[in-house]
């Protein structure tokens, strides 16, 4: 288990929903891209029903017998996100924070359930490639997350040990990810979609609702930031 007194040596985050404010524009893509191969009979809840791995996997789970067209659908969504890009935004406090961890020289990660093209697009539209030492996409596991796999992969690249690393995300999938390594893992509740209950029982390292409680929880687990 973790022990407060050794260093922190990578953070590591999900994406939606922790980093970026984007799961209602995704969404959106989602429906534009099935609208625009005639599949706009498909409901949200048939779409959320798949969430957790790419979106280029849920257009083929969505129109399995049409392989073609699901392709077609995801490029629709690609289109979508490229001219929505603009109203999606980080959630507050999370670039100052990411920044300060980036300046303390403590190297960060992400693992996320987007397909690595529609995860271009929004760091492209940040700047946030610069911030994070690897990426590790859906499109690049054989499983997703509640799979260790994306974290494994990721502490593989800088030779982390998962004991000195905290995944941060916003569902009970990324808690038992994290778990499932014996990684100390932080919930974060600030996503309008976030589950509460599901993130309470997946039992996190702890449960924080703003940046600032996320800094001190980092701080508290090994990581030299300065508390302002």
């Amino acid at each position: 288990m973790f022990s407060n007194d050794k260093q922190l040596h990578v953070v590591l985050f999900d994406c939606d929903g922790t980093i970026t404010d984007s799961l209602s524009g995704a969404m959106d893509s989602f429906l534009f891209g099935l609208d625009a191969v005639g599949a706009g009979h498909i409901t949200p809840d048939e779409i959320k029903a798949w969430y957790g791995i790419a979106a280029d996997k849920i257009f083929h789970k969505l129109l399995s017998d049409e392989p073609e067209r699901a392709e077609e659908g995801f490029e629709a969504f690609l289109t979508h996100q490229r001219s929505q890009v603009h109203t999606i935004s980080l959630h507050r406090g999370m670039d100052a924070l990411l920044r300060k961890i980036k300046q303390a020289a403590i190297p960060m990660g992400v693992i996320t359930g987007r397909h690595h093209a529609d995860l271009k697009i929004m760091f492209d539209h940040f700047a946030l490639h610069p911030l994070f030492e690897v990426v590790v996409s859906d499109d690049q596991v054989s499983k997703p997350k509640p799979s260790p796999e994306g974290l494994l992969k990721a502490l593989n690249h800088g030779g982390w040990n998962a004991s000195r690393a905290v995944y941060i995300g916003d569902s009970a999938t990324d808690i038992l990810a994290a778990h499932a390594l014996e990684m100390p893992a932080v919930a974060v509740s600030w996503d309008a979609h976030a589950d509460l209950d599901a993130l309470r029982r997946a039992e996190p390292y702890a449960l924080v609702h703003t940046a600032g409680e996320l800094e001190q929880v980092l701080v508290d687990l090994g990581a030299t930031l300065q508390l302002e």
